[in-house]
């Protein structure tokens, strides 16, 4: 078969039936650059065009593919040459889809063969054999799922894309029911579990349990299941609320999520640089109230408040030192000497004043002045409450 010959036909003939090549294509649903691609030889139109094709240029189907115009004597040579190029084409174009039919089955296969590679990779190395790994997330990331390894669970969990996994687990706990005279809720902390590197310490709660796949078991057990505490508070999943210059301290609070019960949770992580050059890493567990004061994060955390009211503040001798005048309600007025901080206080307003625990060994006075000498202030902040509602904890 002469394409280049039959292309210069086509075009002949077209042009003695005075159409342009666009209208040549619009009558037969194709487009000119087709049109043109034929009569250049660049390619020979579809079998289903040739009879349309002949119909519109004046020419039989044996003239098309013989490429010139055929007399009476050379009708039968020609049939023939036609009939066998019939032929070709019909083979080639047979040929033609079966290798296009052979190529789409044989990359379903692979897409298929990649997949269940891919899903037993899961289950041999823990993620998907083609997957890309994002590590803040501590996922792996493939093309019809996603695998996420979290440490609470024994097997990785896979979810299709879209569906995305919380590795974090809910929490049950029940708060303690407290008066403020109880000293040892507000100030004290009770010590839970200690691993040798950090200390836990429940602050007014009664207990905390953990939803570990739909079973409650104990903060203790929960805690037990890992070697860094630091990995067990993330996975609980809470907001952070503040941060702190200390080397790290850091609060977290639920803020109502709803896999919590009793209407909040904190929770404050220790990262304190201390005097000696350690890093002090307790965490704190507490209600949602629960706030941040000065002996947290140090290795005595024992502390009392005691209310009082200022009478009268001036200066003493040395320089950032101040007598205090203070008086406590319903009880005793008395002069202490304070250094350094205080000089921001006003006269007539009361304050809380947080001291360290003294010894259960050391015999010291209820006074003012006792309290004032044989312990260390941690913080003083001012309070509106009055009367009987003013905190006065116990010393020991």
């Amino acid at each position: 078969m002469n394409q280049e010959k039959i292309g210069n036909f086509i075009a002949t003939c077209r042009k003695e039936k005075g159409l342009t090549q666009l209208q040549l294509a619009e009558e037969l649903g194709v487009t000119d650059r087709s049109v043109s691609n034929w009569e250049n030889g660049k390619c020979m139109p579809d079998l289903s065009l040739f009879n349309p094709l002949c119909e519109k240029l004046g020419i039989t189907i044996n003239e098309f593919l013989a490429g010139e115009r055929i007399t009476k004597d050379d009708l039968e040579v020609k049939t023939e040459k036609s009939m066998k190029m019939l032929v070709d084409i019909f083979n080639k174009k047979i040929k033609n889809a079966k290798i296009k039919l052979f190529l789409i089955y044989s990359i379903l296969t692979m897409i298929i063969l990649f997949f269940i590679v891919d899903f037993i990779g899961i289950f041999i190395f823990n993620r998907p054999v083609f997957a890309i790994k994002n590590a803040k997330e501590n996922v792996y990331r493939g093309l019809l799922y996603d695998t996420y390894i979290c440490p609470e669970y024994s097997v990785p969990q896979i979810k299709l894309k879209g569906n995305k996994f919380n590795c974090s687990k809910s929490i049950k706990y029940q708060i303690r029911t407290t008066t403020r005279s109880d000293s040892s809720c507000d100030t004290s902390p009770k010590l839970y579990y200690d691993n040798g590197k950090e200390k836990v310490y429940l602050y007014c709660l009664d207990k905390v349990e953990i939803n570990d796949n739909n079973k409650y078991i104990s903060l203790l057990e929960y805690l037990k299941k890992y070697d860094d505490l630091s990995q067990a508070v993330k996975s609980l999943d809470l907001s952070l609320s503040a941060a702190f210059y200390d080397g790290g301290t850091t609060i977290y609070r639920d803020s109502g999520k709803s896999s919590y019960s009793n209407e909040g949770i904190t929770l404050i992580k220790c990262q304190k640089m201390l005097e000696n050059g350690t890093v002090n890493n307790d965490i704190y567990f507490g209600p949602k109230d629960m706030e941040f004061k000065s002996n947290y994060c140090t290795n005595n955390n024992q502390s009392f408040i005691r209310t009082y009211k200022l009478e009268n503040i001036k200066h003493g001798n040395e320089e950032k030192s101040y007598y205090l005048t203070l008086s406590k309600f319903q009880g005793e007025t008395d002069t202490v000497l304070v250094y350094n901080i205080f000089d921001k206080l006003k006269v007539g307003k009361n304050y809380e004043f947080e001291f360290s625990k003294i010894p259960s060994s050391l015999a010291v006075d209820d006074k003012i002045d006792e309290i004032f000498k044989n312990t260390k202030i941690i913080s003083i902040k001012e309070t509106d409450k009055i009367g009987l509602a003013q905190r006065q904890e116990e010393m020991n």
